[in-house]
């Protein structure tokens, strides 16, 4: 009779506790912007940056819980389209999170203007990451089983 032995009930493949830890990094992001919204003093520009990173790590969790290979990029619709083009069906909302691009990390530091011609809506945009967040948790969850 072979017994459950703990350490194997418990093991977790690699590419599906990076994808958790993925998702746990993108869910402090939006916790910081959950209490950023209303707070004037605090640019367009950080809650667009922790929003742009709360779904690039999301949908990076996807791709690496699925062992999908994918360049280091900042560049969300890139990360979109890796999923569809890998049968990952995609909700037609995300064909928002390009905008977000301009507040990644090499327009944050490097080009991004001091002055925003349109003001971000914080709210819709903080909407959108956690339902993007949502989603990869989902699946992410759903390929543990």
């Amino acid at each position: 009779m072979i017994e459950n032995n703990p350490e194997l009930d418990s093991y977790i493949p690699p590419e599906l506790e990076i994808a958790i830890i993925s998702l746990e990094k993108a869910q402090q992001d939006l916790i910081a912007v959950g209490k950023w919204l209303t707070d004037v003093d605090i640019s367009d520009e950080i809650i667009g940056f922790h929003i742009q990173q709360a779904i690039e790590k999301s949908l990076k969790a996807i791709l690496i819980c699925y062992k999908i290979e994918h360049p280091r990029t900042h560049n969300l619709r890139l990360l979109v389209d890796l999923c569809q083009n890998n049968n990952i069906e995609v909700p037609s909302t995300f064909s928002q999170v390009d905008i977000f691009n301009r507040f990644a990390v090499e327009w944050r530091y490097n080009l991004l203007p001091l002055t925003n011609p349109s003001p971000l809506d914080r709210e819709t945009a903080y909407n959108l990451a956690t339902f993007v967040w949502n989603w990869a948790s989902q699946l992410v969850k759903g390929s543990s089983n």
